[in-house]
Parts: C-alpha cells; structure tokens; sequence
C-alpha cells in the first residue's frame, strides 16, 4: 500500500485533475467569456488615452470580472470537483487507488490555486501587452492597476474557493448557488452605506472657535469643503495630482505665509505686503524679472466710460488722450521661460518651470476666451517704476492739453472694460486701443500665475483656518457627525465586500495626472471625478488632538485596508480547513 501512494505525485493528481476540467463545458465558456471580455478592456486601453476615462472601464471591468466571472469560476470549480466528481463516483476511485483523502483534498486545492492563478494572470500579460505593443510607450498607470488587479483578483479567489469548499461539503448545489447569488448581489450594493454618509455630510456645518488674531471668533465650515482640503493637502503632500512640483511650491508658500481670503485680516491675500510677498514667490520660481519696460498709447484715443472714483481725470470722458508709463516688473514669455529652462542645471527648478509652462499651455489651449476669461486678474501684479513720476508715468488730455500722473489702477480697468465693457469703469474706444491691450499688455504668465493661486487659495484659506481653531465638540452637529462616522466604520467592519474592494482602490490609486482644478472654475478641483458607484474608498474620520484640533495628517485616520485582505485570507484557510475536515468524513460513494 505504501508503494503505492509513492508512485501517485501531487504532479500525476492534478494532471488527472485538468484534463478532467479541460472537458467541462461550462468551465471553457466562462473562460472564454472571460477572455473575451478582457480582450476588450486590453484593445480599449490602447485606443483610450485619457486615463481618467479609461479608469472608469476598467473598474466596471473588476467587478464585473471578479465577482461575476471568476467568482462564477471558482464556483463551479468547487462544484465540479465536490458534486459532479462525487456523483460519478471518480473522487471514490482515487481514495480507493490509496490516496488519503487530506492529501486528496490538498492536490484538489493546489489544482484550483494553478487554474486561477493562470486565469488571473492572462488580464495582467494582455493589457500591458497590447497597450505596449500599440503605443511601444511602457505605461506604469496601466501596469499598476493591472498588477493591482492580478493580485486582487487571486486573492479573492483563494477566499471564494475556501468559502465554496465549505458551503458546497455541507450543503448541496441548490444552496451554495443560492448563497453565491447573494453574495454576488451584495458586492453592487455594499458601497451604499458610504454614499448615504457623504450626502447626509454634503449640507452639515461644523463650528469653529477661531482664534482670529488673538480674537476670539465663532466660524461654521462645511463639512465637505474641509474634507476638501485636506484631501487637496494629502495629494499635494503626496504628489498625487497634476503639476505636482509646482502644485507643492504654490501649496507651501501659501501655508507659510497663512493668506487669508478675509480681506480685514493682516494676512489678507490682497494686502500690499501680501502682493509683494506673492510677487517675490514668482520671482524666486524664476517667471518674474524686476526689470522695467516702457508702454504707450500714443494715437490720442476716446475716452467712452468713466469711473468717477477717479477724481483727477472724472471729466475726462469723451476726450481723447494719449499716455505712457513704464512696468516695474517683467512677466517672462513663454519662448524666454523655456530658454531658462535650458540653461538651468538645478533638476528642482527645472521641473516646476517645465510645469508652469505645461500648464500655461494647457488653460490657454483649453479656454478659448482665455482673454477675457482672465480680464479682472490683470491687477495685482500691475506696479509702475517710480510710479510717483509723472515724467515717465503719464496721462495727457489732448482736447485741454491737461496731464496728469498715469496710475496703475487707471490702467487696470482700461484693461478689463476692454474685455468686460461696464459704465463704472474706465474705458477707452475699444478700436483704438486694441494692439496695445490684446498684444503688447497680453501678459500670458501673469495672469496663469494668478489662476493658479486662485486654485489653492480657498483651501489653504481653510486649512489656515483650521490650524488655528478648535472644533466645538459640544455642538450637535459634531455630534451627529461623529456618531454618523462611527456607525459607517463599525458597518464597514463587516462589510466584508466593501471593505476587500478597498485594497483596489488603495493600492491600485488613481490617474494622478488627471487630478486638476476644473478649467471652467476658478477655484473648484473634484476628488471623486474618478470614483465607481460600486466600489468603495477608504475614508476617514476627523481626527482631534487633545486641544480638540483637527491634526495635520487627519486624511491618515483610517484602518489600513489590506487589514481586511489579511483578514478575508485567514478566514478563507479558515474554510478551507473546516472544508477538510469534513472531506475527511464525507460518504464518497454518491
């Protein structure tokens, strides 16, 4: 007998064992469904170039092909081996050939391992194959999620496997079908705890003890525009957005400097000293020369709108005048910021100017009214050289041959009613005045400058904000903000599905060059443009040091998803040894 088991290798059991699936209908159809399907997703990868869009497929593709496909595969597999087998009575005649029933359970086991572990694996050698081969460009985004999938993917079939083992050995094919369709069922419901909470938070306001200055003040801020912000911080922090070397730059300036969108603060964004500190930031990016240029309008031009704030000129209208002055500072071309770049050695200077540049291209490619779009930002960076000088900084009536210091503010709205015509404001005829104002005052990089500080400015408004309060925690709005967080993270605790589909997500990511400020807004980015309805992402709860402060790294204040991968894989050998234990007792007779 014992010669007998030696010359039966675990090689020979599950040889016998494929060519006995490799005869199943059912098993080749799901495969090829399978296949077909990820053809599909791999040849959309090479025409689809837009990663955030491609995203969005491919997760459908995840569900659809774990929890439908493979899950029906490890289904049937189970089924196949446990019934079908046991019925037609070749599991008996391998026992009776002297293989103990541990070790036959085990080589089934390492059978079903080897088949899912190659099912899972063509997904993965497929799409970063023909992505490859399309573009002969080698991309980490694709690589990442496909290898994320692979691993993903594996690992809930060694959990569906033991799951099925044990529910198949002690019931019968009505029963583990019946209970692998509601858990089929459940994975496209189970991120509905989580979007109930985000809508419930969407309206709830927080309040704040603000120490304003040394003053005490009492502030409400929205739940969802402070999850904002720290969501903006972790990316930024992390590199994980678009222009993330010049994103990080503008970010920590910002946060140093605590500007303040509250104009009455000393800290005000549009302060003098602010505008100087901001100017001098751009300066040392390297896109700002203090260096001054003359301009004029020297065809004597109608004035047709007037702004009656402007006291020295306020009867000025419907005269022509001529003016000159001259810019103190110099806002770099793009052909001149690309020469820089050239010349530089420093690799970190080097790659925040390649981004402004990149991104300067990128909003004024995509707002094709980006002159008039960006009209009211032609302000705060306008100063003149020697601007108290009315030799070089003039205004001259030409009907009464009055001439008077040209100021800056002057300018400015010359500049935006030209693109935004209002009686309030100053305006020239717009025929006249044309060429100086749409080419010789277009200043490309000044005004990208000021939309990108735009961007940040309102969420490290918050942030700064926030660093200096506290959160009222007797209010009942924390309250029920608290209580609502803590029963979604005591739910996810046994949403076994949601919180598996977690480690996609988390450790598959998101396509971080796709992560931006809405081109159409002036301030607004979107964290979940990249979300699936069905699948769940890590979310955290407000952390509050001992000072009931929000702390810095709250976006941290979560469990570790692959906490419940580990979990989901020991109670899947957890099944898996239960299953044994009743294969060692099962009647094999049929």
């Amino acid at each position: 007998m014992k010669e007998l088991k030696k010359r039966i290798p675990l090689t020979w059991i599950i040889k016998f064992n494929l060519r006995m699936i490799f005869k199943e209908k059912s098993f080749i159809v799901l495969n090829l469904i399978f296949l077909i399907f990820t053809l599909f997703i791999s040849i959309f990868s090479a025409i689809e170039k837009n990663n955030a869009f491609f995203l969005k497929f491919y997760d459908y593709y995840l569900l659809i092909g774990v929890f439908v496909n493979l899950f029906l595969i490890c289904l049937r597999l189970v089924q196949f081996f446990y019934i079908s087998k046991v019925n037609d009575k070749t599991l008996n005649i391998q026992v009776v050939q002297q293989i103990s029933r541990r070790k036959l359970f085990l080589y089934n086991y390492f059978t079903f391992i080897l088949l899912t572990f190659i099912i899972c694996l063509i997904p993965f050698i497929l799409l970063n194959s023909i992505n490859y081969l399309s573009s002969l460009k080698f991309s980490w985004f694709i690589f990442k999620i496909s290898l994320t999938f692979f691993a993903y993917s594996f690992a809930s079939c060694l959990c569906f496997i033991g799951f099925f083992s044990m529910i198949t050995l002690f019931s019968n094919i009505q029963v583990s079908t019946i209970m692998a369709t509601l858990i089929m069922s459940i994975t496209f419901i189970s991120n509905l705890p989580y979007l109930f909470l985000k809508q419930g938070e969407d309206h709830k306001l927080l309040k704040l003890n603000y120490q304003n200055e040394g003053f005490p003040v009492t502030l409400s801020k929205k739940v969802n525009m402070i999850y904002d912000s720290y969501d903006l911080k972790k990316h930024v922090l992390n590199g994980q957005i678009r222009f993330p070397d010049l994103s990080l730059e503008i970010f920590n300036n910002f946060i140093e400097n605590k500007y303040l969108t509250d104009t009455r603060s000393s800290t005000s964004f549009e302060t003098s000293k602010s505008i100087e500190k901001r100017i001098n930031f751009w300066k040392t990016i390297g896109v700002i020369e203090e260096k001054s240029s003359s301009f004029s309008l020297d065809q004597p031009t109608r004035i047709v709108s007037m702004n009656k704030n402007f006291e020295e000129i306020s009867d000025w209208k419907n005269n022509n005048v001529t003016f000159k002055f001259n810019l103190k500072y110099k806002f770099l071309s793009i052909e001149e910021i690309q020469e820089k770049i050239n010349r530089t050695e420093d690799v970190k200077t080097k790659k925040v100017l390649t981004q402004f540049v990149e991104y300067t291209n990128y909003i004024f490619k995509y707002k094709t009214d980006f002159k008039s779009f960006t009209s009211n930002l032609f302000e705060h960076f306008i100063f003149f050289d020697d601007k108290d000088n009315k030799d070089i900084n003039w205004i001259e009536n030409k009907s009464t041959n009055q001439k008077v210091l040209f100021q800056a503010k002057y300018l400015a709205d010359i500049y935006q009613y030209h693109y935004s015509p209002a009686d309030h404001k100053l305006g020239l005829d717009i025929d006249n005045s044309k060429d100086l104002i749409e080419n010789s005052l277009f200043f490309k990089t000044m005004l990208s400058m000021h939309l990108l500080e735009n961007y940040f400015l309102n969420y490290t408004d918050n942030l700064t904000v926030l660093e200096d309060s506290t959160i009222a925690t007797g209010d009942e709005t924390w309250e029920e903000y608290e209580k609502s967080r803590n029963l979604y993270n005591l739910l996810l605790n046994v949403n076994f599905t949601a919180n598996v589909l977690q480690n996609y997500r988390y450790f598959g990511g998101e396509s971080y060059d796709d992560i931006w400020f809405e081109p159409e807004s002036r301030n607004k980015i979107f964290f979940n443009k990249q979300d699936n309805l069905f699948i769940t992402k890590p979310g955290y709860k407000f952390k509050l040091d001992t000072n009931n402060k929000i702390v810095g790294d709250t976006y941290n204040n979560f469990v570790p998803p692959y906490y419940y991968a580990i979990a989901q894989i020991i109670l899947g050998l957890i099944n898996n040894l239960v299953a044994c234990l009743k294969f060692k007792r099962m009647d094999l007779n049929g």
